[in-house]
C-alpha cells in the first residue's frame, strides 16, 4: 500500500496532526522523505532578520517517527513512574486500547455499537464515561 500526504511541516498543528497519524498507524518503517523548504525572503528588506535556528532542508519520516517513538515511550515512562503502585496495578483501560479495538470492529457493526454508545449515553467513545471502557470493550470483544 502506498500513501502520500502533503503536510506544512513549518505548521505546529500539521506537525501534530502528522505524529497522530504515525501513531494511530503504529508504522515501523517508512520509505519516502520529506521536503521542507525555507521561505523566500522579500528582496526589499532593508533591516537583516534576527538569527534563526536554521532546520534541515530534508528531515525523513524515518526521523519523524523515531522521535514520535521516542517522545511516546518518554511519556509513558513519566507516566508509570508517576503513577502509585496500587493504581498500576489495577488493569483500566485508556481510550486508545477502546480506540483500537473500535477501529477493527465498526465497519461491520455500526449500528450495534451505535446502540452500545447510545445505552452508555454518549454520542461517541469521545463522550464515553471512562468508567465505562472496560463494558463497551467488552461488548466490542464479543462482537464476531
Amino acid at each position: 500500500m502506498n500513501v502520500t500526504i502533503e503536510i506544512d511541516l513549518k505548521d505546529q498543528k500539521s506537525r501534530n496532526a502528522l505524529r497522530a497519524l504515525i501513531n494511530a498507524m503504529e508504522v515501523d518503517e517508512v520509505v519516502e522523505t520529506v521536503q521542507v523548504e525555507e521561505p523566500k525572503q522579500e528582496a526589499e528588506v532593508t533591516k537583516p532578520a534576527p538569527a534563526k535556528k536554521s532546520a534541515p532542508k530534508k528531515e525523513t519520516a524515518k526521523q519523524e517517527v523515531a522521535e514520535v517513538k521516542q517522545e511516546k515511550s518518554e511519556a509513558k515512562q513519566e507516566k508509570s513512574e508517576a503513577e502509585p503502585e496500587e493504581v498500576k496495578e489495577e488493569n483500566h483501560l485508556s481510550i486508545e486500547d477502546v480506540r483500537v479495538l473500535l477501529a477493527s470492529k465498526i465497519q461491520k457493526h455500526r449500528a450495534a455499537i451505535k446502540a452500545k454508545l447510545t445505552e452508555l449515553e454518549a454520542d461517541n467513545l469521545t463522550k464515553l464515561d471512562p468508567d465505562k471502557y472496560e463494558d463497551f470493550n467488552q461488548f466490542l470483544s464479543d462482537l464476531d
